[in-house]
């Protein structure tokens, strides 16, 4: 995998830009379904501003693709977990 251009066009669907943050998210969880990753690098692999990706995370819990997210320090990065299947 190679990470995208810095930041994707802002034209572009929100299903590609959801997409593109779910590969990122999918790369770094662990086998207990969390995953904990700096907001740089995270902003980074997906091409998105701190802002937007804080919307897309918004978006994958209200749909229910993670149980919740959230931003711990701003050195420490963006923690999220994905639902319990069952």
């Amino acid at each position: 995998m190679r990470p995208l251009p810095r930041l994707l066009p802002h034209t572009l669907p929100g299903s590609i830009q959801l997409t593109a943050l779910a590969l990122a998210l999918a790369a770094h969880t662990h086998s207990d379904g969390a995953g904990l990753l700096g907001i740089s690098v995270l902003t980074h692999l997906c091409g998105q501003t701190p802002e937007q990706l804080g919307d897309l995370l918004d978006r994958m819990t209200s749909s229910q693709l993670l149980a919740s997210w959230r931003q711990a320090r701003p050195e420490d990065g963006v923690i999220w977990h994905l639902p319990e299947s069952g």
